[in-house]
């Protein structure tokens, strides 16, 4: 694979043998075990009849709320725990699914992310 991205006024090409360094293994490596700690906690911390994605690759996840369930509403509530939801509704083009979130597994380390995701859950067992 080999990209071209702007960083500023400069034009940065990555090459294969770029993405396949030391550090971009040891990264690999670091990462690979987020997005499953993010889904082992999930049944015990969404409400019951949510479901989510399973990621590939990237850096967070959609998981989806039973209907009736507004996650901008919701959002504010899980801050003052320290939790940061991110309602899905404005990356729609067309109609919002307002139960609907992203969830990003990538900027906390799995021990983190196993505590993370109960946070907001007093809300969701009210």
């Amino acid at each position: 694979m080999q990209g071209r991205y702007r960083h500023g006024g400069l034009l940065l090409a990555v090459t294969p043998a770029a993405a396949e360094t030391t550090t971009g293994h040891a990264a690999r490596q670091a990462y690979r075990t987020r997005p499953t700690a993010m889904l082992d906690c999930l049944p015990d911390a969404l409400p019951p009849g949510s479901t989510w994605s399973v990621p590939d690759g990237g850096m967070s996840l959609w998981a989806h709320l039973p209907d009736g369930w507004d996650t901008e509403a919701f959002a504010p509530h899980t801050l003052h725990r320290n939790v940061t939801c991110v309602p899905g509704a404005p990356f729609f083009a067309g109609t919002p699914l307002r139960a609907s979130m992203r969830l990003a597994f990538i900027t906390r380390a799995p021990q983190d992310i196993n505590e993370g995701p109960t946070r907001p859950a007093a809300p969701f067992k009210q």
